[in-house]
């Protein structure tokens, strides 16, 4: 890979700061980036059986034991400020 002008300059800079090589440099910049793009396009599997418990879970009421978040819901737009 060959870096030219601006771009050449900026990474040798990053590079002779940390002390580092140019190939370590790269190695690291690269496996970075991988790991983030894989993180935001992971790809989760589920049996048949399984999506459908959640499907009835995120689509069903929320459990008994959240009464705070049942008050959040039931109350009206702008309650809070009438409360105090």
């Amino acid at each position: 890979m060959r870096l030219t002008g601006e771009t050449a300059e900026q990474v040798r800079a990053a590079v002779d700061s940390l002390g580092s090589t140019m190939e370590d440099f790269a190695v690291e910049a690269l496996r970075r980036y991988a790991a983030d793009t894989l993180a935001d396009r992971r790809l989760f599997g589920a049996t048949d059986d399984a999506w459908e418990q959640l499907a009835e879970l995120l689509g069903g009421p929320p459990p008994d034991g959240t009464p705070r978040l049942r008050e959040l819901l039931d109350d009206e737009p702008g309650g809070e400020e009438r409360g105090r």
